[in-house]
């Protein structure tokens, strides 16, 4: 960062990305060299035999890859000693990289050159030695090989090719809506969903606003690639070090309490307020622990037989006893109305064997796997009286097309206030399923015969979100009915504030440990870009040994980087940067608008953003009237966006998740309490971010906490009973000088109740 201005054009790549490459480049050409010098030495008499027609040409083949290879060895040393020099914000410390490119690209050439004469001699038949087959097969390696690096080069030029070949970065938002820019990430969604063509208007818009955001949120900042991934490697060093000081800090908080109990026999510290040892959080009838795991099941099923792979004991068998051979030809062996699966029913015996209830049949299944349309079957649970959707997450690539169509839609046509935003690609899954439900007439059906049941909608990831907006229509369509949703692992670009407010009442989402994708909006992408940026100044450790240290990280090591002595102060100078070349703090403002546009396309006429000056002549070019005129689309808004409903959070205990508990330990695995929507605002860099949205993840965890809860319901009683104390903030800090950090530690698991006093009166 910057990226490497070369050969009179921006390129994807910086000038501190050849130092890997040039060593496995050098490690090559010295092999070579070395096997050249060997062969040559034992085979230089029989070239200059007398039945040997072909040992001049073989020898001057030799003597030029002998020259070139020398060259190529001391031009690669030279490229990676300047490459490596300063760290990634230092540009200055390597301004001879360019330099060292041309000669670099010249020897390449002059390579190329010498190996098609090499394989013009070699097609001729010239470059045969009877008496020195060694030195025969040594050329026709050395040019399979050079074929080889050339083709593995053409690979590579694609990605570190910049199609725009701008010299130089505008950060201003009037190019924003850069046509070329735009088209470019079009392209590079396309090609990462497999959709390359395509009919559909929506998702052809989808693309399209996909393509304007990525323009305006990461090119204007001129990262690379490389660039991101040591951002993201230093982002998670930073966030375990943290987390790290934390615990300890934590541990001693708690030896310093248990040594005022010593002192003063007025109190005593609980470590729970059962025997479990887990601070149960306060639930209502129809959101507790039993409950959130019952339908879990049900979201789970629907992913069919992806939840019999990841949760079967013997999945192969699972799956054959589950299966129904020549299906579409024989009787069903279930009632259930089927659309979409396959000849054997897998995924409908798949579906019924993950449920592991009783009292439960299903009434509707549909697996049809398109764009805005998701798999989803309706159920009835007589045990909890419950007319059940489950609808499947994200599982292909087309479900990816409904996950990035993150423009918000207002709710105003299903009777809400206009304010009610949600994510259109979600809400049009949701209608998908709405629109299948009602030409079947199966909720309607169904409340007939069954009039004192209930609508539970759940699911998770995309599933989660669909159920949770089909939730909001029903509860409009069926308002003497009650309606709940059971969100499990939802996506944290679903709804805004207001919107995920007014949801508390029926929607309990369900989020495990460091699940990303609850923290995945626009707006904490922006925040995790500018995290980025600021971390990356700070840091004063070259970027080869960032990406080593990242290697060394997945091996459970250690690595060590080196921070600015003064990162407040780059801190501020960063944001201060970013604010200037903006117009505006990401920090801050809730939207950007469209080129052009005083104010976002949503918001009332008393709402206005500054317009701002074009700071390139590019943009300036734009707005000049004879120019042609912008192209009628809106920027995407930058949105405070969160998950829906009240927020339960699962998380593993540090003792646990660091592999330090003993054997004989009792204590619990799994910590749940009620969190604030305001906790995933930004994406938090771990080991486990991806894996803890897998949706098989929490099955572990609420099984053992649902059983945890249910023998413990005479424990919450008597606990209730003596009315405990709970010490919300304790704040400890570290009195040392070398100390880095003095923030308060809040401890939650700690209880004070009264006691009565052993000593006389």
């Amino acid at each position: 960062m910057p990226a490497l201005q070369a050969f009179g054009r921006r390129w994807h790549v910086g000038s501190d990305d050849f130092v890997l490459p040039g060593i496995c480049d050098l490690i090559i050409r010295i092999s070579w060299f070395i096997a050249t010098a060997v062969v040559y030495w034992k085979s230089n008499e029989d070239l200059d035999g007398v039945g040997c027609d072909g040992g001049t040409l073989i020898k001057q083949f030799l003597y030029g890859i002998f020259g070139i290879l020398q060259l190529i060895i001391f031009a690669d040393i030279a490229l990676v000693h300047n490459s490596k020099a300063g760290s990634i914000m230092e540009t200055e410390k390597r301004k001879w990289v360019p330099l060292c490119l041309y000669f670099r690209t010249l020897l390449a050439v002059a390579e190329l050159v010498w190996n098609i004469i090499g394989t013009y001699w070699l097609s001729q038949e010239i470059l045969t030695c009877a008496q020195a087959p060694g030195a025969e097969n040594l050329v026709q390696g050395l040019i399979i090989c050079n074929w080889l690096l050339v083709a593995f080069t053409l690979v590579l030029f694609p990605v570190m090719f910049d199609s725009l070949g701008r010299r130089e970065f505008d950060l201003s938002p009037d190019v924003f809506a850069d046509h070329k820019l735009a088209t470019c990430w079009n392209r590079r969604w396309r090609f990462l969903c497999l959709v390359w063509w395509t009919k559909n208007k929506d998702v052809q818009a989808t693309f399209r606003d996909m393509g304007y955001y990525m323009a305006a949120a990461f090119e204007s900042s001129d990262l690379t690639l490389s660039d991101v991934i040591c951002g993201l490697i230093l982002l998670f060093l930073k966030h375990r070090e943290t987390k790290k000081r934390q615990n300890e800090l934590q541990s001693v908080s708690v030896e310093k309490i248990l040594e005022a109990e010593e002192e003063s026999d007025q109190i005593s510290i609980q470590s729970n307020n059962n025997r479990d040892g887990i601070e149960w959080p306060k639930t209502e009838e129809w959101n507790n622990l039993g409950l959130i795991h019952h339908f879990y099941q049900y979201a789970v099923a629907s992913y069919t037989w992806g939840a019999i792979l990841c949760t079967s004991s013997n999945p192969l068998w699972s799956l054959w006893k589950d299966a129904f051979c020549c299906g579409c030809i024989r009787k069903k062996r279930w009632d259930a109305d089927i659309e979409g699966d396959n000849c054997c029913f897998l995924n409908t015996g798949s579906a019924n064997d993950a449920i592991k209830l009783e009292n439960t049949e299903i009434l509707y299944c549909s697996f049809h796997d398109k764009v805005f349309q998701t798999p989803f079957f309706v159920a009835l649970d007589h045990t909890e009286k419950a007319i059940v959707v489950a609808i499947r997450g994200t599982m292909s690539r087309v479900d990816v097309v409904t996950d990035i169509n993150v423009r918000p839609e207002s709710l105003a046509r299903f009777g809400y206030p206009e304010s009610y935003r949600v994510h259109k690609g979600m809400l049009m899954n949701a209608l998908k399923v709405l629109e299948k439900i009602e030409e079947l007439q199966i909720i309607p059906n169904l409340l007939r015969s069954h009039p004192d049941y209930k609508i539970v909608t759940t699911g998770t990831s995309l599933g989660s979100a669909s159920a949770t907006l089909l939730s909001m229509i029903y509860k409009q369509q069926f308002p003497n009915v009650d309606v709940k949703c059971f969100a499990y692992s939802p996506s944290g670009a679903l709804m805004n504030l207001e919107t995920a407010k007014f949801c508390e009442s029926f929607v309990t989402s369900v989020i495990y440990g460091d699940d990303f994708v609850a923290r995945l909006a626009v707006k904490s992408i922006e925040r995790l870009k500018y995290d980025v940026v600021s971390i990356l100044r700070e840091c004063r450790t070259p970027k080869y040994q960032i990406l080593l240290g990242g290697l060394y990280c997945l091996c459970g090591g250690r690595p060590k980087v080196t921070f600015s002595p003064d990162m407040d102060s780059l801190r501020r100078e960063s944001r201060q940067e970013l604010i200037s070349a903006y117009g505006f703090d990401f920090a801050e403002i809730n939207v950007v608008p469209m080129k052009g546009e005083k104010r976002p396309f949503y918001l009332s006429a008393e709402t206005e953003l500054t317009t701002h000056k074009p700071k390139c002549k590019k943009a300036s070019r734009a707005q000049t009237p004879g120019a042609a005129p912008p192209l009628p689309h809106k920027l995407l808004p930058f949105e405070l966006m969160y998950p829906p409903g009240k927020i339960l959070h699962v998380t593993e205990t540090s003792a646990f998740r660091s592999g330090r508990r003993a054997k004989n330990d009792s204590k619990p695995r799994w910590n749940i309490r009620w969190a604030d929507r305001q906790e995933f605002r930004e994406i938090i860099i771990t080991s486990r971010m991806m894996m803890d949205h897998v949706p098989f993840r929490p099955n572990k965890a609420l099984l053992d906490l649902t059983r945890r809860w249910r023998q413990s319901s005479d424990d919450r009683n008597d606990a209730q009973l003596r009315d405990p104390v709970i010490i919300s903030d304790i704040i400890i800090s570290s009195s040392k000088s070398n100390s880095s950090i003095s923030s308060p530690v809040p401890i939650d698991d700690l209880v004070l109740s009264s006691v009565p006093s052993n000593k006389p009166s």
